[in-house]
Parts: C-alpha cells; structure tokens; sequence
C-alpha cells in the first residue's frame, strides 16, 4: 500500500510547488512585447494579462497533480482572478448564470431518479436480452446498450461502472478466465458503450456539457449535437464492434445461456409507480431535447423541468437534493466555463493563438486539421492526465485557430471530446479507473490497452468520415 500511495503524493507535492513557483515567476515577470500590444489591444495591460496567465498555470499544475479538488482550485483560481488579476467578482463568477451549469443540475436530478427506481438498470438488461448469446453478440448488445443509455445519464463513471457489472456479470456466466481475451473483450465493449460514445450526446457527460457551454450561445441544441455525431457513431460502433472481436476473440463457442438473461430481468421485479413515472419523466424530456429548436423550449428548462417533477412526484426527497447533484462539479463547471472569456478581456488569447498558430500552418483542410486536434487530445493528455484540464486548454486556444480556416467550434469540441476517453495509462482516466474496478480484480489495465489504441483509431475514423456531413451543415 505505502508504494501505491507514495509516487502519487510526490507528483501532487512536485506539481503543488511547481505551480506555486510558475504562478510566482510569471506573475513577477514583465509581459512580452506580443502579450503586452495583444493586451492593449483590448483595453487591457500586459501585468494583468501575466497575473492572469500565472494563476491559470498555477490551477492547471494543481489540476494535473490532484494537489486538491478540482473545484477547490477552480474557487482559488477565480479569486486569485479578483485579488490579484483586477478581474471584477460578478465576472468571474458570471458562468454561474448560464445554461451549462443548470442543465447539469436538472440532468444529475433525472439521472438520479432514473437510477433509484432502478430504470437505468432495467432498461440495460432488457437491450441485453434482445441479441445473441454468442460473444461476438454480447460485444455488440454492450456497445448498443450502452450507446442507447447514453444520454439518459450524464455521469461517464456512474455509467461505465453499471456496463462494468454487467460485463463482469456476463464474463462469469461465459466461465472467461481473469486477464482472459473474453472477459477483456466485453468489458473494453462496456466502456466504449457506456462512456466512450457519451460524446454523441450534449447529455453525455459532464465534458459534453463542459463543452457546450463553451459554444456560442444558441449555436446547437441537443438533437442538433446527436445529428452532427450521427456519422461518427456509424463508424465507431460498427468499427468497434468489428475490431473487438477480433482483438479479443475467446477462442471458443461458449454462450450465455437465456435462463441467466432471464434471471436477471426476472430480479428486477414488477415496474413500481415510481419506476413508471420516471420512464414518463424521461420520454417526455427525450421528446422535448429533439424538438428543442422548434417548440424553443431550451435543454436547460427541460431538465429543470423534469428535476421538478422528479420531486414533486415523490420520486427524490427534497434531501436527496444534496447527494443527486455531484455539487462539486456543478461548481468547477461553473468557475472553469469563464476561462475563455477572461483569456478574451486580457488579450491572452490572441497572444497564445499567435504561439500554437504556427503548428497548423499550412493545414487550410478539415481532414488535416482534424486529426491534427485529435492528436493535440491525445498528447496533452498524457501530460496533464486531468480531462477537464486537457479540454479547458484545447477549447481556450484551439477554437479561433481553427476558425480561420472556417471550422465551426462544435467541431474542434466534438473531435477533443472523441479522443478524451481513452485509458492509455492507469493514471489518465478516472472513470476509466472506476469502470475497471468494478471487475473486481479479474481484470488488469494492461490487457485493456490495445482497446484503447482500437478506440482512438475509429474515433479520428469517425471524425474524418464526418467531414463531408459537416460540410452540408456549413460546420467546415
């Protein structure tokens, strides 16, 4: 135990000092020539764009390392905006207002009703039911099952957790030994059903909507966002399917036997009143997400509205409020969705668009610069480790870049989104983690990883095949 724990209090305590000391020096610094005119140029001054740049390299150290909560260092962050960077209080905590933050409040509420009343779970192993007891069959009911429960619950991990079970579940019954091909086979179909393709959906996970907030206002709804992924998801479920279960192939003829299927539906028991209400609940909310754009009724009230309901009804107690909601992440969502806007007040953003701009030189096509921003994920990545980090970077820089060439934000988003799953080291991705613990110790990282090589692989597939798609949308 002291071994596994003593590297991961070194990287916290070298990256806690070592952002402390960045935040330091920049902050003492003077500002570049570039940063200072890009500064001015804006209204503001090249002190004020440093200190904001030092605070923002302290958090994302901070971040990187797990020094301390995520939104415990986003707070910091905006404070250290207001103390140091003159930045005025309602606007560093302006992001509180937008829509990104309440859809995940109503979300988590719906999900979570969804998930007492045992729907989430029914709905799982009913679609499981329904294909082939055969390995190759069970892949694709897992990769299916999960793509279709993806956006009924915006927690990546509570997903891939539950599709980790029912793997496990699956894996036993099959008689697949621990570290065996099957049992690795169906659980990396798990992860990519239930939390790999979560980017299809702006209800997906808490990065989609990380993500959506960082969007112009009014640019995509959530059945726009499911058309835009369509073309993707064509290409990484059939591929994925494909390349499994050849990867992983078992080597034999063993089946799942329908009485076990059985079985586990049979334990769910009866739909109760509870259950009822919130498979209405939830139809009724899938309906108004696809019509958003012409009833103009916003995600955000449709979520509102059914968390409303969920407790209205009965089906959450008014003090479930308090544990339906992951608090914390409303709360870096929050902090971290201004980023972008305050890299846009001090000219940080122009300066920094100047500095990664050569890179993209010369890529004036989408099929270039595509795969150039799904390699960018995948490279910082591996240094930052934190998601929520890599994407708030990307998304802050990389947007105006690519819109010189024409390319709409949603896409630069989606193509971060596609890759920012993928498990290539154990201490890159924390739902990931959870996904694999729920196997209980039959399982060990590295047998997964050539999965993850096969999920980037179709996913940049499916980034590409879109290109054309995006074009009639006028996205490219």
């Amino acid at each position: 135990m002291v071994c596994q724990i003593k590297p991961h209090m070194e990287k916290k305590r070298i990256l806690g000092l070592t952002g402390v000391l960045l935040c330091v020096l920049i902050c003492l610094l003077p500002a570049p020539g570039a940063l200072r005119l890009a500064a001015e140029s804006v209204g503001s001054t090249g002190d004020v764009a440093m200190k904001i740049l030092g605070i923002t390299a302290l958090s994302l150290c901070w971040w990187a390392g797990g020094t301390a909560p995520n939104w415990l260092v986003a707070i910091v962050m905006l404070l250290l905006w207001v103390v140091l960077g003159q930045v005025p209080f309602t606007t560093a905590f302006s992001a509180f207002g937008s829509t990104s933050v309440w859809l995940i409040v109503g979300s988590f509420c719906l999900a979570a009703s969804i998930s007492k009343t045992g729907l989430f779970r029914r709905i799982s192993w009913y679609l499981i039911r329904l294909f082939s007891p055969s390995f190759g069959g069970q892949v694709l009911a897992l990769l299916l099952c999960g793509t279709i429960c993806g956006p009924l619950v915006p927690s990546s991990t509570a997903k891939a957790v539950l599709g980790a079970s029912i793997a496990k579940n699956i894996a036993d019954s099959l008689e697949y030994e621990p570290d065996s091909p099957g049992r690795c086979g169906l659980f990396v179909a798990s992860f990519i059903g239930f939390s790999g393709v979560s980017a299809a959906f702006m209800s997906g996970s808490i990065h989609t909507y990380m993500v959506y907030g960082l969007l112009p206002q009014g640019s995509i709804t959530w059945g726009s966002w499911l058309l835009y992924a369509l073309p993707w998801l064509a290409v990484v479920l059939p591929g994925s399917f494909l390349l499994l279960r050849r990867a992983f192939s078992p080597g034999s003829s063993r089946l799942l036997t329908r009485e076990y299927v059985d079985q586990e539906c049979a334990a769910l028991g009866a739909m109760q009143k509870k259950e009822r209400i919130s498979a209405v609940l939830l139809a009724g909310a899938a309906v108004l997400w696809i019509l958003e754009a012409p009833l103009h009724v916003p995600a955000s009230v449709t979520e509102l509205g059914a968390a409303c309901l969920c407790f209205a009804t009965g089906i959450l107690d008014s003090r479930e409020l308090s544990t339906a909601v992951p608090w914390d992440l409303v709360v870096f969502n929050g902090c971290v969705l201004n980023l972008s806007a305050i890299f846009s007040q001090t000219g940080l953003d122009l300066w920094l668009q100047e500095l990664i701009a050569p890179l993209f030189t010369g890529l004036n096509s989408p099929i270039l610069t595509v795969p150039m921003i799904v390699l960018a994920t995948i490279l910082l990545h591996w240094i930052l480790a934190s998601q929520s980090a890599t994407l708030i970077v990307l998304m802050t820089i990389l947007p105006p870049i690519a819109a010189q060439s024409g390319i709409h934000p949603f896409v630069v988003g989606f193509a971060i989104l596609s890759v920012l799953q993928c498990w290539f080291f154990p201490y890159q991705n924390a739902t990931f983690a959870s996904a694999l613990s729920g196997m209980q110790g039959t399982l060990q990282h590295g047998r997964t990883v050539r999965g993850s090589f096969i999920f980037a692989a179709i996913s940049l597939a499916g980034c590409l095949a879109s290109i054309p798609f995006w074009r009639i949308f006028s996205l490219l």
